[in-house]
């Protein structure tokens, strides 16, 4: 419940209040990339022994190393790594590519040169069409960061049934109206009816309902 709620250094801290050490995938997974975020020198030890049996997962958790020690440079080449050997093998678990989307888009935001990187690295499917809906987001994401020709290129693999989120919605309207796109009408009315229904699901939380 800590990790789902982001509580990272109460998570770590009630893992190393006990004796036992991390044995299964999943658990190995989620403090490997718990001491990551937290700058606990364990991230590194755990992506040694992640690199045994996925080497895609380990360059994950050394990019969140390097993001958070300021080496961006060497992060976006360790993410765009990852993200292209998904493209021959993709089973990466999900809390690893939750983060890998996570650090991609900080990298994305301190230099566009970044996103180049990474786009080329996502601009296809991985195999198998893993994680196709995380992907296809973020490389339209990305690609709006370039021009909203490129980030319309991205779009046609994503509709209908396209990512329901206030970013994803918002940046879709924007993308088709500043293109003048047949869509641009249907995209503004889901992005409002999302705003409408977010609204409306945040009121009856604050009221208990």
């Amino acid at each position: 419940m800590q990790y789902v709620n982001r509580d990272l250094p109460g998570m770590l801290s009630a893992w190393d209040s006990q004796p036992r050490q991390a044995v299964y995938p999943t658990e190995t997974a989620l403090l490997a990339i718990a001491y990551a975020y937290c700058g606990n020198d364990k991230a590194q030890l755990l992506a040694g022994q992640i690199n045994t049996f996925n080497p895609r997962e380990a360059d994950i958790i050394r990019s969140i190393i390097a993001y958070r020690e300021g080496r961006n440079k060497e992060a976006s080449h360790l993410l765009s790594r990852a993200f292209t050997e998904m493209r021959k093998d993709p089973w990466t678990s999900h809390p690893f590519m939750v983060a890998a989307f996570e650090i991609a888009s900080f990298l994305v935001a301190v230099d566009p040169a970044y996103g180049r990187e990474i786009f080329q690295s996502v601009k296809e499917p991985f195999a198998m069409m893993c994680f196709e809906n995380m992907r296809g987001q973020a490389a339209f994401e990305i690609a709006a960061t370039f021009s909203p020709q490129d980030a319309l290129s991205q779009l046609d693999s994503l509709e209908p049934n396209v990512p329901w989120n206030r970013k994803f919605l918002r940046l879709r309207a924007d993308t088709y109206g500043r293109m003048g796109h047949y869509m641009a009408k249907r995209a503004q009315l889901d992005y409002e009816l999302f705003i409408k229904n977010e609204e409306r699901q945040g009121g009856k939380l604050r009221q208990g309902k």
